[in-house]
């Protein structure tokens, strides 16, 4: 396959530019939304709603994205930390005890104060 030589493409195929997008991304949020608090909370509010007759659910995006899209993330998050459990990196309890207790303290923390 000829490949364009396109800088965006060559960055594209890297395993950091879905962390860069994301980085870029919070970075930008904030400014967006202090600048421009309006413009922010408009694409929120649309009320989309699923089902029949008798049977609707009706949210706005943002309850769409709280509810849905954020049990998604974690259920694929909780099915990848299931994988590096079980075959990955996290198989060996030494290896495994920074990153427990990080969570642990990431969750504690952020409790207490």
């Amino acid at each position: 396959i000829a490949r364009c030589g396109c800088p965006l493409s060559d960055f594209l195929d890297t395993e950091a530019a879905g962390g860069v997008v994301i980085v870029v991304a919070i970075a930008a949020a904030p400014v967006w939304a202090n600048a421009f608090p309006v413009r922010y909370e408009e694409p929120w509010t649309p009320v989309f709603t699923v089902g029949c007759a008798h049977h609707q659910l009706a949210l706005t995006l943002r309850e769409w994205v709280n509810d849905g899209l954020m049990a998604a993330f974690f259920f694929a998050v909780g099915l990848e930390l299931e994988r590096e459990l079980v075959e990955g990196e996290l198989r060996d309890q030494r290896e495994a005890a920074v990153p427990a207790i990080a969570t642990v303290g990431g969750m504690i923390v952020p409790a207490i104060v």
